[in-house]
């Protein structure tokens, strides 16, 4: 008797199956139609080959899913491919939005949010080896002149120069000149990328050639922060300090120099403009400040070149230009080149003064008329060294004083960036991206 119930324990435990148990989707029932062969999803509470509800995070090649559809968790991002069967999915640097549809993006300075959320729809941008950018929106290739075509609006600043925005899914900028128009009432320029900016060569806003005006967005001569015009020798403009005071005349009784433009505030970066100018001398006019630039990406930006917003050398005995304003806005920030904003010398002697630097190293004070004391001009500023003072001992000369080194602004998720190895002549401060 015992034998024979033991037989039938054993009998009935070889034909028992689990309740949901399965080895194919085919298997299941709504309301439970997905099969956990691995036990890999928590509705199955680690158990295998179990009926379930179907996973939120189910893969499309296993479940499918709707063509277009967005989802984002753990700070992935998965758009459905038109199949219907597949999705493509991309890293979230800030996170996902508070409805799990997309990426979490942040709200970009001085209204660019509407073209950092068009870009994504441009396509990458890999600028030839060369090139001119104009605040107007034209792009040439260099030596040719042809057009290089990259899609830009006007966005409206209150009371300063409209920002020109270039807008692409990614930029690659190799070299070029970052050029204005019309020496005045110019419009600072962005570049605004849903993916990475990446410059690797010698990107210059400070450098004079083919009879354009540098430092788009620098300010008027009638800015505070310009150098004062005088018969004595223009002061220098001021931006992150005061700009250089020109050179006092040799005369009795002494008169005084002329002074350099006023420190401009920290928050020069809402609204962009750029540096400021010299202070003019007979006629001839004070060197133009540094640009306003903006660069804003989703991703990422790397400046592994020379990224150079410097002023402009004074005319003959007028002052030198202010460095002018940058602001880098992305997630994650990397600097291993070189970012300056170097302020431009004064003039003297009949000779103009020389540019900001694209390094750290001051912009050299012209002149040398005279014989006993010479006069000179007073160089640029950078971030280690203050704009010179312009120096005169002669009756019937004048020299300017030196421009003031610029600003840059870098705002990443945590605030921080990459500098290793970097060459910063420019004074900088940080901030904090606000996901939205």
């Amino acid at each position: 008797m015992t034998r024979y119930l033991v037989v039938v324990l054993v009998l009935s435990s070889a034909c028992t199956k689990r309740a949901n148990e399965c080895g194919a989707d085919s298997d299941c029932k709504v309301p439970y139609p997905f099969c956990d062969v691995d036990g890999a999803y928590p509705a199955s509470g680690g158990v295998t080959n179990v009926c379930t509800v179907v996973p939120d995070n189910c893969p499309a090649e296993r479940c499918g899913c709707t063509p277009n559809a967005t989802t984002c968790a753990n700070q992935t991002l998965s758009v459905c491919n038109p199949d219907g069967r597949s999705a493509t999915t991309t890293a979230c640097d800030l996170g996902c939005s508070a409805d799990n549809t997309r990426c979490a993006s942040f709200a970009p300075s001085n209204g660019l949010a509407d073209a950092l959320a068009m870009a994504k729809d441009e396509p990458d941008i890999d600028f030839p080896p060369m090139v001119d950018v104009f605040d107007n929106g034209d792009i040439l290739e260099l030596p040719s002149n042809a057009h290089v075509v990259v899609r830009s609006l006007l966005v409206t600043q209150v009371g300063v120069p409209s920002l020109r925005v270039f807008i692409a899914r990614s930029f690659k900028i190799h070299a070029g000149f970052i050029q204005a128009i019309a020496r005045d009432t110019s419009n600072p320029i962005a570049f605004v990328a849903s993916g990475s900016i990446a410059i690797d060569g010698a990107f210059d806003a400070g450098f004079p050639m083919r009879l354009v005006y540098f430092g788009p967005g620098s300010q008027l001569a009638s800015a505070p922060c310009a150098g004062v015009a005088e018969l004595h020798g223009g002061g220098g403009g001021g931006n992150a300090t005061p700009g250089g005071y020109g050179a006092p005349k040799a005369q009795l009784p002494a008169a005084p120099g002329a002074p350099g433009g006023a420190a401009q505030p920290a928050n020069l970066f809402e609204p962009l403009v750029g540096g400021c100018p010299g202070g003019g001398f007979n006629g001839n006019p004070g060197g133009n400040g540094g640009a306003g630039l903006e660069f804003v990406s989703r991703s990422s930006i790397n400046i592994s070149g020379i990224l150079n917003a410097g002023g402009l050398g004074g005319g003959d005995s007028s002052g030198g230009g202010s460095g002018g304003n940058i602001l880098l806005e992305a997630p994650r920030v990397s600097i291993s080149g070189t970012v300056a904003a170097n302020g431009g010398s004064g003039g003297a002697c009949g000779i103009g003064g020389n540019p900001g630097s694209s390094d750290a190293a001051p912009a050299a004070g012209v002149g040398g008329c005279g014989t006993n004391s010479p006069t000179l001009s007073g160089s640029g500023g950078t971030e280690t060294q203050g704009p010179g003072i312009g120096v005169d001992t002669m009756i019937d000369t004048a020299a300017g004083g030196g421009g003031a080194v610029g600003r840059l602004q870098v705002k990443t998720t945590d605030g921080t960036y990459s500098h290793s190895g970097a060459v910063l002549s420019i004074h900088v401060s940080t901030g904090i991206l606000v996901p939205r």
